[in-house]
């Protein structure tokens, strides 16, 4: 028998999160968008009547992906650097995961001795027991036990379904060669090739951080999508040799707005978090101005922590997040954001700021740099070579061990800046796709 066409809804996000998004509906911005019709007969997909309460979906657990068959395999020998893919299967992304992924260790990270004193200092008890610790580092615990199979265990720490989705409705159609990716995120899989979706899933616990955690010792929270999913390192397959810079500039966006709704919910905030929120405010500010055709950040300010410039910066930074994951991103774009973040050198030298904000500035300039001279590098490492070595002597210019002095900062971005006249002339532009 053939089943009703199915119809992919494209859920937004709700800015106000504090934990790691456990299959919850996203509510937001909600769009209907047909999709092809599963392929018949197709007795063993669920119907449309039983996936969409993703609220009641039930976790499987990270076991039901491990098979040699599925995620846990790959040709031998079975590799844990790079993805295997057969077909449209990723098939060591779970060998990935649990030997090399920092996830897979987020349980084990509350039993250290420093997790320890965190948690006495803060009166919780042991760090394993507590949902302000394991909300983060072992979501599954805080799952309703009813909507959690035999399998499922807190010490899986974040793992598959933290961030697919749970997966008992989809996890068995999901194999199939001949459904499409509309299809599959249809059955309930989250849609996480969209980059809106997928800094939305990271962001709450990679960059909010509740005053009493830092002052406990918790380290500073600093949320860079690209980056920090090259370093997993990735289990999966990026379109386009140009969405590294992409997923950078869509999760800044996203950062900032959880930082201005944090600020905005608390009735107290700490010094390094505020000044965190103005030097990244600034750098989008520079950033919209440098690519333009971005939505504007017009008549707000980096020094005014008031509601109502916090909401609007929430907003804009929305709608800069879900612009940017719509653009088609080419290496003219990735230049143009390059040369255009060198540019700012002046901006440094001539500024009266403190320098804790200018660290921050500082700081965020140098992993836009980054994100887009690795894209270039990636490509091509003899070419760019010379950049490579400004580009760390750059981040040395930002090292926290050290006073930040601005001045060598701009020193060490115009040598950068200049670095990239070694390279010679661009390539044609490659586009990633739009999505």
């Amino acid at each position: 028998m053939r089943l009703p066409q199915l119809r992919t809804v494209r859920r937004g996000f709700a800015a106000p999160v504090v934990a790691l998004l456990l299959g919850a509906v996203q509510s937001g911005e909600v769009a209907a968008q047909s999709s092809d019709p599963l392929p018949g007969p197709t007795p063993a997909i669920v119907t449309a009547t039983t996936y969409r309460d993703v609220a009641r979906a039930e976790f499987v657990g990270a076991l039901g992906c491990a098979s040699t068959l599925c995620h846990g395999g790959g040709p031998a020998p079975v590799s844990n650097q790079t993805v295997v893919v057969d077909g449209d299967q990723k098939r060591n992304a779970y060998t990935i995961w649990k030997g090399r992924d920092a996830h897979a260790k987020s349980w084990a990270t509350l039993a250290t001795e420093r997790s320890a004193r965190m948690a006495q200092a803060m009166g919780l008890g042991k760090a394993q027991d507590t949902t302000r610790c394991t909300e983060c580092h072992a979501p599954m615990a805080s799952i309703a036990p009813v909507r959690l199979s035999a399998n499922v265990r807190a010490e899986e720490g974040i793992s598959c379904e933290n961030c697919h989705g749970p997966s008992k409705s989809w996890i068995s159609a999901h194999t199939r060669l001949d459904l499409s990716h509309a299809q599959r995120v249809g059955l309930g899989m989250r849609d996480l090739d969209n980059l809106y979706n997928r800094a939305n899933n990271c962001v709450a616990c990679h960059q909010v951080l509740a005053p009493d955690l830092q002052k406990a010792g918790h380290p500073p929270l600093v949320f860079e999508l690209d980056a920090q999913s090259v370093a997993q390192p990735k289990h999966w397959i990026d379109k386009g040799d140009f969405q590294g810079p992409q997923a950078w500039l869509v999760g800044q966006a996203t950062a900032l707005r959880e930082m201005s709704w944090a600020l905005n919910k608390r009735a107290e905030s700490a010094d390094y978090e505020r000044e965190q929120w103005r030097g990244l405010l600034w750098t989008m500010q520079k950033v919209v101005g440098i690519l333009g055709e971005f939505p504007k950040y017009e008549n707000l300010t980096d020094v005014e922590f008031s509601p109502g410039n916090f909401i609007r910066v929430q907003e804009v930074s929305d709608n800069i997040a879900k612009e940017a994951s719509r653009r088609a991103w080419d290496s003219g774009m990735t230049r143009k954001l390059m040369d255009g973040l060198c540019a700012l050198e002046g901006d440094f030298r001539s500024s009266g700021e403190s320098t804790p904000a200018l660290q921050q500035r500082a700081l965020r300039v140098t992993l836009g740099l980054s994100r887009a001279f690795t894209a270039f590098w990636a490509k091509d490492k003899e070419r760019w070579a010379k950049s490579a070595e400004a580009m760390n002597q750059l981040f040395m210019a930002n090292d926290a061990r050290s006073d930040f002095n601005k001045t060598n900062f701009a020193d060490k971005l115009a040598a950068f800046r200049n670095s990239l006249a070694y390279a010679g002339a661009d390539e044609p532009p490659r586009k990633t796709a739009a999505r």
